[in-house]
């Protein structure tokens, strides 16, 4: 099979990496034609395919982190091939280098809009580009962020919030909405209640003459990238007079079967040293086993406790999340006994003077309001970083991050 373009580049790059494993060209042809479309298939999705064709081909086996390993490498270069134009679909298609790159533009941009000149000079980076801000499922801190990113860099926005007040209500197909969005706009940002939505969207842009990008805002109970980010950033802001997350005990604590900010965050791990990851949960709401075969994987150390306070001295930081009632289908959070998996003014007590909590919010009974007050609360920071971490975001997708003046 042959490809043409880019996609020959990543063909070609496949079956380099591919014999560097020892893994035979015969069946490596059937896996390409999987992989070149990587970056807009879910990963779960792409490795079932990648997996049934090698079965297909009777090639030697290839574990599944070399197939994760592939598509980190195909949203590279498709990045590459299209600079001004990459999606941002999965926080597993993002390495130590960009997340670095990320953490030092995000900082370096809300420096700058301290002032009235910097913040004119933002205003002029990217006015020549227009916003989708497709949200049908409830946002009010990612919708907000996004917006006022977009309002930073002198972005013009259209939003659609309900499909109701859309074509949609009329028949109209979800694929054919999103190419009438691209005609007018230069990216989409969308939240879906269904996970694959942003992946598939991708794959309509691909295969269409006016490539857009599309930024996941957040899919179903699959992933939240951006929100991972912000989180990552928060974190290396956090830490960054103890060597930043690199050897830190990171907590995470609430419904993490259920909580795509737990999800996307896990997958960032991988990219720092040492680190240790605690889930704390009751059983029927712990974080789910792909997340633990990834963590596995990369080497990362874990471990699952049922209850917060004999692990809570050991921890760096505290990730609380709230019940994801809204998946409920037969009443499962109504099993969800808050007295152990609640941070309140007692867990204050417990938890490293120099500790870190954090949330995504909204918050429900999981976090106690008397926490607010303490300096190790950084969630309202959290909050306000994902402004600037998007706008920063913004300013990649479209590659003018060379124009914000490091000096």
């Amino acid at each position: 099979m042959s490809f043409a373009g880019p996609q020959s580049c990543i063909s070609h790059s496949f079956a380099n990496e591919a014999a560097s494993q020892g893994i035979s060209p015969a069946g490596c042809t059937l896996r390409c034609a999987t992989l070149v479309f990587a970056y807009f298939i879910s990963t779960e999705a792409l490795i079932g395919l990648a997996l049934a064709t090698r079965d297909a081909s009777k090639c030697s086996p290839a574990p599944k982190s070399f197939l994760v390993s592939l598509l980190k490498k195909a949203m590279t270069l498709s990045a590459v091939d299209h600079p001004s134009t990459s999606h941002v679909l999965d926080p597993r298609q993002f390495d130590r280098a960009y997340l670095d790159e990320l953490c030092k533009l995000t900082t370096r941009v809300r420096g700058l809009a301290k002032t009235k000149e910097g913040a004119r000079m933002l205003q002029t980076l990217l006015p020549h580009k227009r916003a989708m801000l497709y949200f049908t499922q409830p946002s009010t801190r990612t919708f907000l962020s996004f917006s006022n990113a977009c309002h930073v860099l002198g972005i013009r926005t259209s939003e659609i919030r309900n499909p109701s007040t859309s074509s949609e209500v009329k028949g109209e197909s979800f694929e054919d909405s999103i190419r009438t969005f691209s005609s007018y706009v230069d990216v989409i940002i969308m939240r879906t209640w269904a996970a694959g939505m942003a992946e598939a969207s991708a794959a309509l842009m691909d295969r269409i003459r006016r490539r857009i990008p599309i930024i996941n805002a957040g899919s179903g109970k699959d992933q939240h990238p951006t929100q991972a980010l912000l989180d990552i950033y928060t974190l290396e802001r956090s830490f960054e007079d103890r060597g930043g997350i690199d050897g830190k005990t990171i907590g995470f604590m609430g419904d993490l079967k259920r909580g795509r900010t737990v999800r996307s965050l896990a997958y960032l791990m991988e990219n720092y040293r040492d680190v240790r990851l605690v889930f704390i949960a009751p059983d029927a709401f712990q974080i789910d086993d792909d997340i633990i075969e990834h963590l596995q994987q990369n080497n990362i150390v874990y471990e699952k406790r049922n209850a917060l306070r004999p692990v809570l001295p050991e921890l760096d930081g505290i990730y609380v999340t709230r019940l994801q009632s809204e998946h409920d289908t037969e009443g499962e959070s109504g099993a969800f006994d808050h007295s152990l998996f609640h941070f309140g003014p007692a867990e204050l007590q417990i938890l490293k003077a120099d500790g870190v909590i954090m949330h995504p919010l909204p918050r429900g009974p999981e976090l106690d309001p008397a926490v607010d007050a303490d300096p190790r609360a950084v969630y309202w920071r959290q909050e306000r970083n994902g402004m600037w971490m998007r706008v920063a975001l913004l300013l990649k997708t479209f590659g003018a991050e060379a124009e914000v003046d490091f000096g």
